[in-house]
């Protein structure tokens, strides 16, 4: 399954990317890379 994860640098993303990517292909992103303004 692929999963994205907003705020993947944080305490919480960065635990669920870790978390998640082990069965699963997982796109985390942070603040800067998905400032769209």
């Amino acid at each position: 399954m692929k999963i994205l994860i907003t705020g993947s640098k944080g305490q919480l993303g960065s635990e669920l990317v870790e978390f998640l990517s082990k069965d699963n292909k997982v796109y985390g992103f942070g603040h800067k890379e998905l400032d769209i303004t």
